[in-house]
């Protein structure tokens, strides 16, 4: 069991590694596709996340990659190394890239914080794993 704290601690995600169940905020919702561990990275469905966070999640076919959107317009290409986030100078490099399992697209909550307004920073702390 994972759990992950989103928007300065705001929303409360609970998650079981290979598990379609997880909760928001104590409430309990269903997982398109389940949190995964790859070569030892915990990733956790994009869309799971971003709709958490209050984004809008959409696929742009021409530019083959995945937009959110709320505060801001976020960028992920599906094949690149980084996160295209207006108001920055350059693009955020990722730490691992995006995984494409079961036609989801995961990020990476292990090891680094991730926030979707724009900024990298504390927004999802990852708090706990047990096996």
């Amino acid at each position: 069991v994972a759990e992950a704290l989103l928007k300065g601690g705001a929303v409360r995600l609970k998650v079981t590694v290979g598990s379609t169940e997880a909760e928001v905020n104590g409430r309990p919702v269903t997982l398109a596709s389940p949190p995964l561990v790859i070569e030892g990275v915990t990733y956790l469905p994009l869309r799971f996340v971003a709709e958490a966070s209050g984004y809008q999640v959409d696929w742009d076919r021409d530019a083959g990659a995945v937009l959110a959107r709320g505060g801001k317009r976020i960028v992920l290409p599906v094949d690149g190394k980084t996160v295209v986030i207006p108001d920055k100078h350059n693009p955020v490099a990722l730490i691992a890239l995006p995984a494409i399992r079961d036609l989801g697209l995961g990020i990476r909550v292990h090891g680094v914080d991730i926030e979707l307004d724009g900024n990298v920073g504390n927004s999802m702390d990852y708090l706990e794993a047990a096996g």
